[in-house]
Parts: C-alpha cells; structure tokens; sequence
C-alpha cells in the first residue's frame, strides 16, 4: 500500500480525475487546501493525495496524462486493513 500526492486536474463532474484510476481499498482526497471556487480553471490543476495499491500507483506512473513526474511524492505504508 502506498500514500500518494499527485498532481491532477477536475474532470466536468468537479472530481479527481486521477481518482478514476483508484481500485477497490484505494481512497483519495483533495489536499490543495482551496476551495474549488477560488481555484484557476486554466490550468485546472490540484492536488490529490491517494492511499493506494502499487498496481494502482504503477498505472497512473504509466498513463500518458500523468507520468512519474505528476507524482509528487509517494512512500510504501503498511496497509492497516491486514493488521
């Protein structure tokens, strides 16, 4: 299991876009620290932090709308759910 941020953009339905790629025990948030009214639409950039598998992870470092580079940071965490 991973902890995540990344770099993604709103998709018309005002989520995540990043968060189409989360898979069942994944989760996310917006951690951009702004209300989505103040947040420029051009580019419509914010940040998401993900708990997240490392197929999950590895999928969005693959995908060309994202790359390594749009992962601001992530580090292996223990998945509390096997404990």
């Amino acid at each position: 299991m991973y902890k995540a941020q990344v770099l993604t953009f709103w998709t018309n339905d005002r989520t995540p876009h990043v968060f189409n790629f989360l898979s069942t025990g994944d989760s996310g948030m917006d951690v951009t620290g702004q209300p989505t009214t103040h947040i420029n639409p051009d580019p419509n950039l914010l940040v998401a932090e993900l708990w997240c598998g490392d197929e999950t992870l590895a999928k969005i470092e693959a995908h060309p709308d994202y790359g390594e580079a749009a992962v601001l940071w992530s580090e292996e965490i223990e998945d509390e759910t096997t404990e």
